[in-house]
């Protein structure tokens, strides 16, 4: 086998892993930190605990292949993807208070597209537009969130 039909394993092995101790310390975190109620009566705990516990399932679920075939061997990490994707969480992170769920969404999007360079930056913006309608109907129309879609907070 060469090594480039076991580059999918080790991105399957290292990802997995990844999802898998993120789920375990969300899982650990909420348990340690939110009363868990009952699942006739659940508290604030239960949603989180449960979605880490799923999310290190999937992780493992992920792992498997890699772990049965052995291509769990060093990964090499492109930097200009991760220095994207972390900048368009810092992003929104640092944007959705202060200016809004719109402008947070379109800076996240952006900023990410970076990571993939065959996505152009219209395509880009498209896609945030999208998601910012999506998130708004779920999250502010359909839950309730108070999130403003414009805003203009300088604090």
């Amino acid at each position: 086998m060469s090594s480039d039909s076991r580059d999918p394993l080790k991105k399957d092995f290292w990802g997995g892993l990844f999802l898998t101790g993120a789920g375990v310390l969300f899982s650990v975190g909420a348990w340690l930190h939110y009363p868990l109620g009952t699942l006739v009566d659940m508290g604030p705990g239960m949603f989180p605990m449960g979605l880490g516990i799923l999310l290190a399932a999937l992780g493992a679920l992920i792992m498997l292949p890699a772990l049965v075939r052995g291509g769990f061997g060093r990964l090499a990490v492109d930097g200009r993807s991760l220095l994207a994707i972390a900048g368009g969480t810092l992003a929104f992170i640092l944007t959705v208070e202060r200016f809004g769920l719109a402008v947070a969404v379109l800076s996240l999007t952006w900023l990410s597209s970076l990571a993939v360079k065959r996505l152009s930056t219209v395509r880009a913006l498209g896609l945030g537009v999208a998601l910012t309608a999506v998130i708004w109907l779920v999250f502010v129309y359909g839950l309730g969130v108070p999130l403003q879609l414009l805003a203009w907070n300088l604090r």
